[in-house]
């Protein structure tokens, strides 16, 4: 978890370099919660994941569009 740590502080500080880094790192822990069936805390981490690529995508005019249809299509599995 000292990763994410990482990454939060430097997306706080500088958000235009290091938001799609934390994006990414939620989504690799979304991914490890769901590898372990703790189903709950995934949705957890795809959401906030889900939230930075999707702003990203509306700021930066289709950005990240690959990265908001796979966290779609993962929350979708879960449910």
């Amino acid at each position: 978890m000292e990763c994410l740590q990482i990454r939060r502080e430097l997306a706080q500080h500088h958000p235009e370099v290091f938001s799609w880094d934390l994006a990414a790192t939620l989504s690799n822990f979304g991914n490890l919660y769901t590898k372990q069936q703790n189903y709950k805390q995934a949705e957890i981490y795809y959401r906030e994941a889900l939230q930075i690529y999707s702003k990203n995508a509306t700021e930066q005019k289709g950005a990240c569009i690959p990265e908001v249809a796979d966290l779609l299509n993962r929350l979708a599995i879960l449910h």
